[in-house]
């Protein structure tokens, strides 16, 4: 007898996989939780790139899903049977998880019962915020930006450069008035100033303004070559530019008062960081980051 669909003694039948191969590749439907990449569609086959989980990634799984608010997500993962049982890599033994409260155990599969199988891949995180080669490409003007993973965030690892109006409409920059000296020379090498209210609108979809907690992760981790990149290009106040060789302003979207905005500066002589409150219309820079 053919189980298609459903696994018996959690092992797939190979007569099914013989039989209708064509189903796990259709098995589009997902969902991305952490490191992983989970089908939510039951199969008999894994697709490409994908495998039967281990009890490591089912653990991972049953943390991520636990809490009220992933309430609609164990829903779509689990269709609100009492306990599901899922085939385990590597195992006799079934994955019995619980829909409502998300807790996972192992344990032979019970007579009478039959257990599913869930595929699962490793993410691309990096390939998902449209990193290639290690390179970002800003489609709104189609500027690359290397970038630099920290812990659980991805940073361009250079300033922003791009036009953006009072919308947040973005593009290519045509008016170099907020450049270092007004030059287009000096916009390409060092990026373009930003007041605090377009800088919080800067960033392209799926990046964001640092916090000044980011910020706070991030110079804890300053090398040699970052401190010469990110200490140039100085700050553009009313009448006059800052020391654009040795260091450079930046800003967060955190803000402590209504004419005032967080910002961080880096001296790369002193290896020096200083964080202060500026003028909401004072020209700084923009690293734009992303969570992981």
């Amino acid at each position: 007898m053919k189980f298609c669909g459903v696994v018996l003694l959690a092992f797939i039948s190979a007569a099914c996989a013989a039989a209708s191969p064509s189903k796990a590749s259709n098995s589009s439907a997902n969902l991305k939780i952490g490191a992983n990449q989970w089908t939510l569609r039951n199969s008999e086959v894994c697709p490409a790139d994908y495998h039967v989980p281990t009890l490591n990634e089912w653990t991972d799984l049953s943390k991520n899903l636990i809490g009220k608010k992933q309430k609609s997500v164990r829903s779509k993962f689990a269709s609100g049977k009492k306990t599901l049982y899922f085939r385990l890599d590597g195992s006799e033994n079934v994955i019995a998880y619980n829909p409502k409260t998300a807790q996972i155990k192992t344990l032979p599969l019970p007579q009478k019962k039959t257990s599913e199988t869930r595929c699962v891949k490793k993410r691309d995180l990096l390939a998902e915020h449209g990193v290639e080669n290690g390179l970002y490409l800003d489609k709104r003007n189609g500027r690359s930006y290397p970038v630099r993973v920290l812990g659980s965030k991805l940073w361009l690892s250079e300033n922003l450069t791009i036009q953006v109006d009072s919308k947040g409409n973005a593009s290519k920059i045509s008016d170099f008035k907020n450049c270092y000296l007004e030059s287009a020379e000096f916009c390409e090498d060092f990026g373009r100033y930003y007041t605090w209210q377009e800088a919080k609108k800067a960033c392209p979809a799926g990046w964001h303004l640092p916090g000044d907690a980011e910020w706070r992760d991030y110079q804890k981790s300053l090398s040699q070559s970052e401190w010469k990149n990110i200490g140039r290009g100085g700050v553009r106040t009313w009448d006059s530019y800052g020391d654009t060789s040795n260091s450079g302003y930046y800003w967060s979207s955190s803000s402590t008062s209504k004419s005032t905005a967080r910002g961080w500066s880096f001296t790369q002589s002193s290896k020096y960081v200083e964080r202060d409150d500026f003028e909401r219309s004072t020209g700084m820079y923009v690293r734009c980051v992303a969570d992981l």
